[in-house]
């Protein structure tokens, strides 16, 4: 079965809000052109900021006819007067995804997985609440976390391991030895009845190792999506993702 490309669009927004241009590029636009190239899904990460997705862009691509989207963020970081908090928007848009992501307010970028048995007590209701607005939950999680089972009791349906690590391995001394702690990691969440996903510092180079774990269903894949498209053009890198994953 082929694995599933979920497009990141937070590049996009980021270049749209660091000029006053009103609505250019147009996230809409490319997250329309991204799914007619043939993307599986679109991920965004609404961060507290504001710095790049915006509560009413999720609003807006929830409405999207044939767009499975994945809304990714912090339950933990407090609402402000311009973000209403993850929770919130995730009730209003109805995503068919939710990943929880450990970063805070600081972080140019994730950066690490959860340490669930820190956080058991305040994940767990959060994970319930999805699950009752039937949202699959996902945990982003590193491949030496070892709490797989944890997530597992905790009612999650997917984990999604961190791939940095994995991703600068590539083709260097320390492939091997990356390679089979996510190896690992794969079968260990294979063995817990969950979804595998995969993404951060994925590339249409490194890609080609990553989409080798096992049971592996989705990448989630923006920064180097939207660099490459700056040179092909967003449709051809697409699909030159997919036959990648095909």
């Amino acid at each position: 079965m082929a694995i599933s490309l979920s497009v990141n669009l937070d590049k996009i927004a980021l270049l749209r809000n660091s000029r006053d241009a009103k609505n250019r590029p147009n996230l809409l636009f490319f997250a329309e052109q991204a799914l007619l190239a043939g993307a599986d899904g679109l991920t965004v990460h609404p961060r507290s900021d504001l710095r790049h997705i915006l509560p009413q862009d999720v609003y807006d691509l929830s409405k999207l006819d044939g767009a499975e989207l994945n809304i990714e963020g912090n339950p933990l970081v407090p609402a402000n007067k311009h973000h209403p908090g993850l929770l919130e928007i995730v009730k209003l848009a109805k995503p068919v995804q939710c990943t929880l992501v450990p970063d805070d307010e600081q972080q140019i970028t994730s950066n690490r997985g959860w340490l669930l048995a820190e956080n058991i007590s305040t994940l767990s209701p959060i994970i319930q609440q999805l699950k009752d607005w039937h949202i699959r939950v996902s945990l982003f999680m590193d491949a030496t976390s070892g709490e797989f089972k944890l997530a597992q009791q905790m009612g999650v349906d997917c984990i999604e391991l961190y791939t940095e690590s994995l991703a600068l391995a590539w083709g260097t001394k320390d492939e091997s030895r990356v390679w089979r702690e996510f190896e690992r990691a794969a079968y260990e969440v294979r063995d817990c009845g969950l979804m595998l996903n995969a993404g951060h510092d994925l590339n249409l180079d490194n890609l080609r190792l990553v989409k080798k774990l096992p049971n592996l269903a989705e990448v989630s894949i923006g920064h180097a999506l939207i660099a490459e498209a700056l040179w092909l053009g967003l449709a051809e890198t697409i699909k030159r993702y997919k036959s990648l994953l095909d």
